[in-house]
């Protein structure tokens, strides 16, 4: 009874303890003295006596019964969550002549249980993050298209009004060429304005699909200052009013093979520990510190806050469950946990009052970099493009998009394209294409213009999610066209198209 990890309570037939171990004695946080003598319903707390008392009446009918969170009274005043269990010492003249009570502590059973709640909880969100973010995406990345596309057109009025002013003669004339004149200069500040906040929807939209898409398969060429600036762009409510941002992010540093939903979720978590870490008070007492740089062959990225520290024992425990500032959920257990299937390290340094650095070390995986420039390229020569797929929300937004430099043609899915190329008048430069469609896909219609129209299949440029299924694998494997998997950026869709 003394060793045993439950607290063990041996009662006579009035329900009196008359033994208890030391693990029940400290479940009550009495003495031994002021338990025994006690009846066991005394330390319930009296809403439950009752209940209590029916399952202890069902020990001499059936030999034994349990009590689940049953809420005990300590005696100083606390309440403790316990489930206890109940069995029949002797008999006599069918009544027990005594009970033996086990009660085990149910409150980290408890609170790993709402622990695993709150995680499904959130599984359920990012799945409906994904979700939202999906029906957003065609829209937005249209709207950002449709207002480039009128900004064009307000500039060729404006060209147009210039030309007018020399053939216009007279006072009124001046004037309503000077009203029009303020008139173009409002709707250009309207549309720069509208397209600021539509390309911030799109990076938001494009970040919250990054966070919900935390497959190990989902692997891409990564930018570690990028998804820096995602999971910043994801927290600034949680800064705001707590702290000013510094960023020293290092040029030119190398990409790397990764998920980046996963180094995403990294920086995220590192980052609200750090706002959490902080007192809230005026913006700019607090700082938090993002740091990036090329360490040997891999990506060091510090973050750092002015909060108050821990102590070397602090420290040590730091990645251990339940040690976030707030003492709840699974904290930097989570982030050390998600760094390690990344290939990589982290390490936390911090003293009493003095803030806390978190570094995050990720390996380059043998990436290769593509050269910041290779994107401020010069604006494509204009193509006759085929763009095919078969949700109509996509196929308008990506028209919207290219159409300003483009001849953009559409079909919706892979059976209406074959009709539009074996027209006699078909002739197309690109031919962007999504490999999964339900009827004829991507690698259908490459087949089948390799046999129709020998040649024209190279001319192909492939779309598709960041992990495709196993033909589609096999597929790509086998051909040489470029191809965009998951998010990608119309200066990478650009990109591939001024491809000879």
């Amino acid at each position: 009874m003394e060793h045993a990890l439950d607290g063990v309570f041996v009662l006579d037939g009035a329900g009196v303890v008359r033994e208890v171990n030391r693990r029940g004695v400290e479940l009550l946080g009495a003495t031994e003295a002021a338990v025994l003598g006690t009846a066991l319903l005394s330390w319930v707390q009296p809403s439950e006596r009752e209940y209590l008392q029916v399952q202890l009446q069902k020990v001499s009918a059936e030999g034994g019964a349990r009590a689940s969170d049953l809420s005990l009274t300590r005696e100083d005043g606390q309440g403790v969550l316990v489930d206890l269990s109940a069995a029949r010492l002797g008999e006599s003249e069918g009544e027990a002549e005594g009970v033996l009570v086990f009660a085990r502590d149910a409150t980290e059973r408890n609170r790993m249980a709402r622990q695993l709640l709150q995680s499904e909880k959130l599984a359920t969100m990012g799945a409906v993050a994904a979700n939202v973010a999906h029906a957003i995406e065609a829209p937005a990345l249209a709207l950002v298209g449709d207002l480039g596309a009128l900004r064009t057109s307000n500039l060729t009025l404006g060209r147009s009004l210039e030309a007018l002013r020399r053939v216009v003669q007279g006072v009124d004339g001046a004037l309503a060429l000077a009203e029009l004149e303020r008139q173009l200069a409002t709707v250009d500040a309207l549309c720069r304005s509208a397209t600021h906040g539509a390309e911030r929807i799109r990076d938001t939209v494009r970040d919250l699909k990054n966070l919900a898409r935390m497959d190990d398969a989902a692997l891409s060429r990564v930018r570690v200052n990028q998804c820096l600036d995602a999971a910043l762009g994801l927290c600034l409510h949680e800064l705001r009013g707590r702290a000013q941002v510094e960023r020293d992010y290092g040029a030119g540093l190398p990409e790397i093979i990764a998920s980046p939903g996963r180094v995403q979720q990294v920086f995220l978590n590192l980052i609200v520990h750090a706002a959490q870490s902080m007192e809230d008070g005026p913006e700019g007492v607090n700082v938090l510190r993002l740091r990036s740089r090329l360490e040997g062959d891999r990506i060091r990225v510090d973050v750092s806050d002015t909060g108050r520290g821990l102590g070397p024992e602090g420290l040590g425990s730091v990645f251990d469950p339940f040690q976030s500032p707030r003492g709840t959920g699974l904290g930097l257990s989570i982030v050390q946990d998600l760094v390690r299937r990344l290939g990589g390290e982290l390490r936390a340094e911090s003293a009493p009052g003095q803030g806390t650095t978190f570094s995050v070390f990720l390996s380059q995986r043998g990436s290769k970099s593509i050269p910041p420039q290779a994107f401020a390229a010069a604006p494509a020569p204009a193509r006759r493009v085929l763009l095919i797929d078969d949700e109509p929300d996509r196929v308008w937004a990506w028209r919207s998009l290219l159409r300003a430099s483009h001849e953009v043609t559409t079909a919706l899915g892979g059976r209406a394209a074959m009709e539009q190329l074996s027209a006699p008048e078909a002739r197309f430069d690109r031919i962007v294409c999504d490999l999964q469609m339900p009827d004829v896909d991507g690698v259908d219609l490459y087949r089948w213009l390799a046999e129709r129209f020998p040649g024209a299949e190279r001319t192909m440029i492939f779309l598709s999610e960041p992990d495709p299924d196993e033909r589609v694998r096999a597929f790509l494997a086998q051909v040489p066209n470029p191809r965009l998997l998951g998010d990608f950026t119309p200066d990478e869709l650009d990109l591939c198209l001024q491809g000879p």
